[in-house]
């Protein structure tokens, strides 16, 4: 991967967003494939391989986009799959564990010291817009990204689930209330 595009990548928070993705999308690739294998649906395990290969694409694991285009050949050729197959697996695995480390931010204990109106204030300006069901609360996760607790509300604005991130934003104002 280009090493501009990799730090523009990780300085926007994309690549985070892409690892929690990644690692949301394929946990059970594997095992996906083998079912659809097994039950000779090889249109589905290929959907599979080309899905994992795109994302591990915009990783840049080439390696592992490899392994999945060599798996999406295999499939349409009808080729003996046991080989493929592991070494995606092994590489599949060494992925995921690189990426949970970078897709899921630790969550940080509420910190006293904190400045809890800036946060109040965030939170306010956001409760309406997860209200009216607006996109623009999604412009507000660089403000939310830099008060602690709150990986999962990002995570549910990113998902467009605005029912629970309404739920998720009232409890974390209630917990940050003296």
């Amino acid at each position: 991967m280009d090493k501009d595009y990799e730090e523009y990548l990780k300085s926007s928070g994309i690549y985070e967003i892409a690892c929690r993705d990644f690692i949301d999308n394929h946990k059970n690739t594997m095992e996906d494939i083998a079912e659809a294998v097994e039950a000779y649906d090889f249109k589905t395990a290929h959907f599979h391989a080309q899905s994992l290969k795109g994302r591990a694409g915009i990783l840049g694991e080439e390696i592992l986009a490899e392994l999945a285009r060599e798996l999406e050949e295999a499939l349409l050729e009808d080729v003996f799959l046991e080989n493929i197959m592991q070494k995606l697996s092994k590489e599949l695995e060494r992925v995921l564990v690189i990426t949970e480390t970078h897709g899921h931010a630790q969550e940080l204990p509420i910190n006293t010291d904190m400045d809890t109106v800036h946060a109040q204030d965030v939170f306010d300006k956001l409760i309406p817009l997860l209200e009216a069901r607006s996109f623009d609360a999604v412009n507000m996760i660089g403000e939310l990204s830099e008060i602690p607790q709150t990986m999962t509300l990002i995570s549910q604005i990113e998902a467009v689930d605005f029912d629970k991130a309404i739920k998720t934003v009232i409890n974390l104002r209630k917990s940050m209330e003296v």
